[in-house]
């Protein structure tokens, strides 16, 4: 649920900054309570993190972030995970 909730107000952060916190949090418990063994579901989490992150102005963490999705993406041969976790590089 964490995972939908921090996508969906990362959406509406855009026109709503002060969302994004709440957003954040959401995706940061998403990934702390994600099972390791959904692999290929991690990349969009991570990718959605990666794009908060970088809304909210913190482009390090937004880095390695995306940099972790490329790589699970990469791993398991998602290429729609891949060009978004590329496409939050770029952002």
């Amino acid at each position: 649920m964490n995972k939908w909730t921090g996508r969906t107000i990362l959406r509406l952060g855009r026109s709503t900054p002060a969302l994004l916190g709440t957003g954040q949090n959401a995706l940061d418990d998403a990934r702390a309570g994600w099972a390791t063994t959904h692999v290929r579901g991690s990349a969009e989490v991570l990718t959605a993190s990666a794009r908060i992150y970088a809304a909210r102005g913190d482009r390090e963490t937004a880095a390695d972030l995306s940099a972790r999705a490329v790589a699970v993406a990469t791993q398991t041969g998602s290429a729609r995970n891949l060009r978004a976790a590329l496409a939050a590089i770029a952002e």
